[in-house]
């Protein structure tokens, strides 16, 4: 288990990612340079926003993967999965949720 989300991008240090409501460090993006130095590059900022956005974007495949699911089985009951692009999406959806949760490869 994960912790809780939400998780926010530091205002101070950019490669900071915590959760403010628990005063935890969730992840450090730039380990390898002083966090409080001004020259972060783009890619370490980028990375730091990715990984705040992780519980929501977990939240939202979850989402996404049961709602697709379900209207998949109500317009296709006798789909079996092959070619159809609901199947394909929900399969990558299960993977990225499994990888999240289980740190499976995809």
């Amino acid at each position: 288990m994960h912790t809780p989300g939400p998780w926010e991008v530091g205002i101070k240090h950019p490669c900071r990612v915590f959760n403010r409501e628990l005063k935890k460090q969730i992840a450090l993006t730039c380990p390898e340079m002083d966090d409080t130095a001004k020259d972060h590059t783009e890619e370490q900022s980028a990375n730091a926003r990715l990984t705040a956005a992780a519980p929501d974007l977990l939240q939202a495949c979850k989402l996404a993967h049961t709602q697709l699911s379900d209207l998949h089985k109500m317009l296709y009951p006798c789909c079996d999965g092959d070619g159809c692009l609901t199947h394909a999406i929900t399969e990558k959806l299960s993977a990225a949720i499994a990888k999240a949760e289980k740190g499976i490869k995809l």
